[in-house]
């Protein structure tokens, strides 16, 4: 366990039987120290383990869900018809400024993704 960075943090017998000698044979094995506590209670039922109760300080993430686009479902003959768009003439007041021209395509392109494509909620 030393060679490979690991802890084990249960040090008093956790296993008993009639006149059987107490020995260790539950363990809690970790890589990191985020064990605060092990407390050592009583069997439940006819067990002979005891019960360990174990208290952990770790941090986690925050998960957000994230809508995305299910685009299995999309309706793409419908999102094909509404594109077929007059694009000269959606584009032409844009002509000298290709950044502004991009924007426009991509907003309309975002519009009709957005009517044809359904969402999910992800994590």
């Amino acid at each position: 366990m030393r060679k490979n960075f690991l802890n084990q943090y249960v040090s008093k017998p956790t296993r008993s039987r009639g006149d059987d000698h107490p020995h260790i044979s539950d363990l809690v094995i970790t890589n990191e120290a985020f064990i605060d506590n092990i407390s050592i209670l009583a069997p439940l039922g006819k067990c002979d383990h005891s019960v360990l109760s174990i208290d952990c300080n770790f941090q986690t993430d925050i998960l957000k869900k994230v809508i995305k686009y299910n685009y299995n479902k999309g309706d793409y003959d419908g999102l094909r018809q509404s594109i077929q768009l007059n694009w000269k003439d959606l584009l032409l007041p844009l002509q000298y400024d290709i950044d502004a021209m991009w924007l426009s395509f991509k907003q309309e392109l975002e519009n009709k993704i957005m009517q044809f494509v359904p969402k999910t909620n992800s994590t």
